[in-house]
């Protein structure tokens, strides 16, 4: 067993000489191609699709739609074309989507069903599953959610899960 363990040592340090550098020149590749991305940095007012614009405060960046997906797929996230933007801090992310099916009018706001929402969003997810098994890539779930806020003067449901 003495003979044995300097052995095990000497494989560990090959396979980590071995296999780190595949691993960084993945990882090189992949940060290159995020850095390659046309980056809106704030402050500046960004567009979102065609539906609207944000404004992007200092110390954050923005991509619009065709960059958003090529965002989304470098973090291992399916991309669609109702993805229309990415907004970034140092800290944290989220992604603009936009689909004429999420139009709330006027006489709809009063019979809308919170849980109704869920549980599609639930098998939304689900079915994204599928395709994030396909690609090899980690499953999402929701744990818990409702529908926050429904703001009538912009007519969009706003989602937090």
């Amino acid at each position: 067993m003495k003979f044995i363990k300097p052995y095990l040592k000497a494989f560990a340090v090959c396979v980590c000489l071995v296999t780190n550098p595949i691993f960084a020149q993945s990882e090189e590749s992949r940060l290159a191609e995020l850095k390659a991305l046309d980056w809106k940095e704030g402050p500046t007012t960004a567009k979102v699709g065609y539906v609207a614009s944000q404004k992007v405060e200092s110390g954050c960046m923005f991509l619009e739609a065709a960059d958003a997906r090529k965002f989304l797929e470098l973090n291992e996230n399916p991309s669609s074309s109702s993805d229309i933007g990415v907004i970034m801090s140092d800290k944290w992310w989220a992604s603009y989507s936009y689909d004429d099916i999420g139009y709330v009018s006027d006489d709809e706001k009063g019979s809308l069903d919170s849980d109704a929402i869920l549980a599609s969003l639930k098998k939304g997810t689900e079915q994204g599953n599928a395709e994030r098994r396909r690609r090899g890539w980690p499953e999402l779930t929701v744990l818990a959610g409702r529908v926050n806020h429904i703001m009538m003067k912009s007519h969009i449901i706003l989602n937090g899960l």
